[in-house]
């Protein structure tokens, strides 16, 4: 199965973080501080930052943590204020994790959006 362009490019902004990405099961996990610099690199490179979810890293074990998952994708008109509203929402609520859940070994995966899937397959 082939990538398709948006996909690669995630992938491309991923391995910006190089070993501080946590790869389980072809899966991404961030530290918040990471989470929080990919909201950054989301608002540069015209992504949104769709929803978060939380995990507790207990190898070999990677924990879900159902308390801890936020989807901030709304149904607007425009690109630029689905992309502001999610990226503000995904700050937002990371700060916050990051307050309850200071542990080392919390760690999110994200869902992202590239601008070129806007009204392709999601609105």
């Amino acid at each position: 199965m082939s990538r398709t362009d948006a996909e690669s490019a995630y992938e491309r902004v991923v391995d910006r973080f190089g070993d501080r990405v946590v790869r389980r099961g072809g899966e991404a996990f961030f530290r918040l501080a990471d989470a929080l610099e990919l909201v950054a690199i989301c608002r540069r490179e015209d992504m949104a930052m769709l929803g978060v979810e939380g995990f507790f890293l207990r190898p070999p074990y990677i924990e879900a943590l159902l308390a801890a998952i936020g989807d901030f994708s709304v149904p607007v008109r425009y690109w630029t204020d689905f992309q502001r509203i999610c990226n503000d929402e995904s700050e937002a609520y990371l700060r916050q994790l990051q307050v309850e859940y200071p542990q080392p070994e919390f760690v999110v995966a994200v869902s992202v959006m590239m601008r070129s899937e806007w009204g392709s397959k999601y609105f």
